[in-house]
């Protein structure tokens, strides 16, 4: 149950500054207009999702000390 807690809270945390750092992911543009903007809550992230995610932000990261 305590593992369960613990990745709610993160996935939680992670909606909650998604579209901060992955804003530019789920928004639309054509000719510098907004299309569409799918909000980060729209998805269902299970456990594996969240390993996912973590990678991507650790990849983010490297590629800013590139």
């Amino acid at each position: 149950m305590h593992h369960i807690d613990n990745t709610s809270q993160a996935i939680n945390l992670f909606i909650s500054s998604a579209d901060q750092l992955y804003g530019p992911i789920t928004t639309l543009w054509q000719d510098g207009q907004l299309i569409k903007h799918i909000p980060w809550t729209a998805f269902n992230l299970n456990d594996l999702d969240w390993e996912w995610v973590l990678d991507m932000k650790m990849i983010l990261a490297m590629s800013l000390y590139a």
